[in-house]
């Protein structure tokens, strides 16, 4: 969860910035009071390492970036509404954060190299959360699966605010395919513009719910979640559930006809809960049908009987795996005849 060293060298130059605030460029020069934006003023108080934030709209871009002093708990109070991006990046003793309910924008690396940022509790299913907003999502992540192009990223249940910048240029996302975003998400502060392979967007809710959502691209607020979205990608309404991918299917390795029956033996398949298996004597599998369901996964043979003799029956199988209460199977096998006696 470390970011680039392109970032670290943009940081470093940020840093060498006058920001207009009452600190100095020293490490643990933090003073007890200021201003860190036009109408929000900080307090801090060394003796426990609390640095508390009250007034009113935004913290400023890089509004502490010149002084790390030695931060620990970060308090945010209502009244608040937007963080600037790198705010409150390399407070490297920063553990616990406090935001408040009525929180809009989060900038880009606004906790990068914190110590809220590198502790693993605080990351779900690849993204940085604290309650309900989704603040950073892991580099390294993206960096190891770059050339697959087919990561699927899942906002956690709950979410209501994305922050900006959590998928980064340098091609590093270039490997997601698909995003899942929940109905609960009101904001989403910047767009997707730099998921190159973005392929498909699933919105839980319906066109209508999309429209409430807030995106913030650069200085302006659009609604609707199609504001978001690169034209390259299409939004699916209606699920933000991730498709259970199918499982392998087994290949039938032998038949033999018996009087009124045969026996099927089949090659077991990994992580499967069952298989089904079909034989009928249209091989198009759509007359004379017979459907025999196997719930152990260690099966690998079965005998049907009941059958006419004489006869040409076509057969295949597929397995099946559960996943949220449902079966989700693999392709048909190559269909095999057999002649019953």
């Amino acid at each position: 969860m470390k970011k680039t060293l392109s970032l670290f060298l943009s940081l470093v130059m940020i840093a060498s910035v006058t920001v207009g605030l009452n600190i100095t460029a020293q490490a643990d020069s933090l003073p007890s009071s200021g201003w860190c934006g036009k109408n929000a003023k900080f307090t801090f108080d060394k003796s426990t390492g609390t640095l508390t934030i009250s007034g009113e709209g935004k913290i400023k871009d890089s509004a502490f970036s010149v002084a790390e002093g030695n931060v620990k708990k970060l308090v945010i109070k209502n009244g608040i509404t937007e963080i600037g991006e790198y705010a409150f990046c390399n407070f490297e003793k920063l553990s616990s954060i406090t935001m408040p309910s009525n929180l809009k924008y989060v900038g880009d690396n606004a906790f990068w190299n914190t110590a809220f940022y590198y502790n693993s509790k605080n990351w779900k299913k690849h993204g940085l959360y604290y309650n309900k907003y989704l603040l950073d999502y892991d580099v390294e992540y993206l960096m190891e699966n770059q050339y697959s192009r087919n990561i699927k990223v899942e906002i956690v249940k709950g979410t209501e605010t994305i922050a900006d910048g959590i998928f980064p240029g340098n091609n590093y996302s270039d490997c997601i395919r698909s995003i899942f975003i929940q109905v609960s998400v009101k904001n989403i502060c910047g767009t997707f513009e730099y998921v190159n392979n973005l392929k498909d967007v699933y919105y839980e809710g319906n066109k209508s719910a999309s429209k409430k959502i807030q995106v913030y691209d650069f200085h302006e607020v659009y609604n609707g979640l199609d504001h978001a979205v690169p034209n390259y990608a299409t939004i699916h309404y209606g699920t933000a559930t991730i498709p259970a991918s199918k499982p392998k299917g087994p290949k039938i390795t032998g038949v033999v006809g018996l009087p009124k029956a045969f026996a099927v033996e089949w090659k077991k398949a990994s992580k499967v809960k069952g298989y089904q298996l079909q034989c009928s004597t249209d091989k198009a599998f759509k007359k004379n049908k017979k459907t025999i369901t196997i719930k152990k996964a260690g099966t690998t043979s079965k005998y049907i009987k009941k059958l006419k003799s004489k006869k040409t029956y076509y057969i295949r199988i597929r397995s099946y795996k559960i996943k949220n209460n449902k079966k989700v199977y693999s392709a048909w096998s190559a269909k095999k005849k057999v002649k019953t006696k």
